[in-house]
């Protein structure tokens, strides 16, 4: 049909492959079927022969560069036209530069293990200087220093169980706290035993004697106040630790029967005390103090007829709820607020009244057990506690306070 003639400059393929990028300063040679160079990278190359034959490309790694004579590693790669283009690449040079690159990357890896190192340490020291500081705070408690606790500066797991541990610590020294002050009180009321233990038996002959006296000149009201005051004087002297409700309601009429002597109608006790409670037990002495202290408090000074209700009631099977109510003088605000700080402050000495009762209920159930008082000036004074059911003395656990 014809032929095409397109004439190029070597100028052309020569800028072309110098402006080839190479990070191996490689060199870039197009040779033609007869192995000659037609364009290189290179100046003052053309028309050379390439060092090495068509058929030996497969098998040779290593040739003598035209350009320099250096030994070089080359690569080929034939075009449409069955050109060949080649590249060399000097074996010094590469190895040069991959020992370079090769402590590159020894330099990152040792930088990089280096970093991970100081991490590693910070955090390990960040971990145990804490778990140390918990150690330390154990082995102090350990040691009997109950107020050790450990600092919780953080959230993370170690603060967290710090913060169990200072729990259960808090709890285990209530206990020890509770358990000495207990004995300290046990001690306490020992002594107040002792002391009130002044030849009872003394006592008791002259009550006798004094109640055989009124039944032999008939006066019956002296033999019963000598009665009632020898089995008071009794029960207080040789009092168990807990009583039925129905003992403890023996002592308060004795204590009552008593007192009505001496105050005559002015003083009206009224009852309200269902029997299914009265099996249950409770603490002895407890509600005889109350009592007085509303005569003594309330009732007494005023003019009018005084009436005390005792009012004891089973709530939901769990609870004894006690009130006591007078009709007396009452408190005002401030008065009440004193009283309240006086019976709660545990550093009081004071053991008789609401203190007493108030200490003993505390010291007995803890938790379990409400106190209050509540008064109003002019109308009267309500004192009301609540302590867990007990069929069986003293059967209550720690759990239940």
């Amino acid at each position: 049909i014809g032929y095409m003639i397109i004439e190029c400059k070597k100028s052309y393929f020569s800028e072309k492959l110098q402006s080839v990028p190479s990070t191996y300063k490689n060199r870039f040679y197009l040779l033609n079927n007869d192995m000659d160079i037609i364009v290189s990278s290179e100046k003052n190359m053309c028309g050379n022969s390439f060092p090495l034959e068509t058929r030996d490309f497969k098998n040779v790694k290593i040739v003598k560069d035209p350009s320099t004579g250096e030994n070089s590693y080359f690569t080929y790669q034939y075009v449409n036209n069955g050109w060949l283009l080649v590249s060399t690449i000097n074996v010094g040079q590469l190895w040069k530069n991959i020992g370079i690159a090769l402590v590159s990357v020894l330099i990152t890896f040792g930088i990089v293990l280096l970093v991970s190192l100081i991490i590693m340490r910070y955090a390990a020291r960040v971990m145990v200087k804490p778990t140390k500081k918990l150690v330390d705070s154990m082995t102090a408690y350990q040691e009997g220093n109950f107020d050790s606790r450990f600092k919780v500066e953080s959230q993370d797991e170690i603060s967290q169980i710090g913060m169990v541990y200072n729990q259960m610590a808090d709890k285990v020294q209530n206990l020890i706290e509770k358990n000495y002050t207990l004995e300290i009180a046990n001690r306490e009321a020992e002594i107040e035993f002792l002391k009130m233990q002044i030849n009872p038996h003394f006592l008791y002959n002259c009550l006798d004697t004094i109640s055989w006296l009124g039944f032999s000149n008939g006066n019956s009201e002296i033999t019963d106040l000598a009665v009632a005051l020898g089995k008071f004087l009794r029960a207080s002297i040789k009092r168990e630790d807990y009583y039925m409700v129905k003992q403890e309601m023996e002592v308060v009429d004795n204590y009552l029967f008593i007192q009505k002597y001496r105050f005559g109608d002015k003083i009206e006790i009224r009852h309200n005390i269902p029997d299914e409670v009265l099996n249950f037990y409770m603490p002895s002495f407890i509600i005889q103090p109350v009592i007085e202290n509303s005569i003594v408090h309330g009732l007494e000074e005023q003019i009018e007829k005084g009436i005390l209700w005792i009012n004891i009631q089973l709530c939901d099977n769990k609870y004894l709820q006690f009130n006591l109510t007078d009709n007396g003088k009452g408190m005002d605000e401030e008065q009440l607020k004193l009283v309240i700080q006086n019976y709660s402050d545990k550093n009081k000495k004071s053991s008789i009244g609401l203190s007493n009762v108030y200490r003993r209920l505390n010291l007995l159930y803890g938790e379990a057990c409400e106190f209050h008082v509540t008064s109003v000036a002019g109308e009267g004074t309500e004192v009301t506690f609540r302590i867990p059911v007990m069929q069986v003395p003293g059967n209550h656990t720690l759990n239940e306070i």
